[in-house]
């Protein structure tokens, strides 16, 4: 009962099967067994961000960084997180900061880093970073829709246009995707 190894497999085949509620518990037994185990603190903190439930993926993200303060997917995921909402952005920069100084070429870090700079207003630096991510994988649908916006706010709308349209051929469903269709009037 104290190893590991099967609860996180067993986790790992519910979240294939899209059982996420014996997931969620699987990995929470691995939590009770060893409160530092930072693979289930991330799957928690991920599980709970795909869901919509960003308090509680912000909870395991933070437990996760208590337990490797340099952990990159953390500190992204947790960056995203705060930017997205327009909170405690400060912290955002630095914590997408961290992650791109330890996994520089990511494009989801350069994204997560463009779209901090965008709340903060600093537009110039968010099309420079999202250019960035953009080249690296220039169909996250998310990181078009971010550059359509960094443009937006510089009033180079027919580059904002374009990288909206962009974002809804990639994903017609991506999250944003109505604001898109709304800012190109469609």
């Amino acid at each position: 009962p104290g190893f590991l190894g099967p609860y996180m497999a067993l986790a790992g085949i519910y979240v294939r099967e899209n059982r996420i509620a014996e997931a969620v518990s699987s990995y929470e037994k691995v939590l009770t067994i060893d409160p530092g185990f930072l693979p289930a603190c991330m799957a928690l903190g991920m599980i709970y961000d795909k869901r919509g439930e960003t308090e509680t993926a912000e909870t395991y993200y933070r437990k996760a960084l208590k337990i490797k303060s340099d952990y990159a997917p953390a500190a992204n995921n947790l960056a995203f997180i705060l930017a997205d909402r327009g909170v405690q952005l400060h912290e955002a920069l630095t914590l997408a900061q961290a992650a791109r100084s330890k996994r520089p070429k990511d494009a989801v870090v350069l994204d997560t880093l463009g779209w901090v700079y965008y709340q903060q207003g600093r537009y110039m630096n968010a099309i420079e970073a999202l250019k960035d991510s953009l080249a690296r994988d220039p169909d996250n649908a998310l990181a078009n829709y971010h550059l359509g916006w960094a443009y937006y706010e510089i009033n180079a709308f027919e580059k904002a246009r374009a990288f909206m349209r962009n974002a809804l051929k990639i994903d017609p469903n991506f999250k944003g995707a109505d604001e898109a269709r709304s800012i190109l009037g469609e």
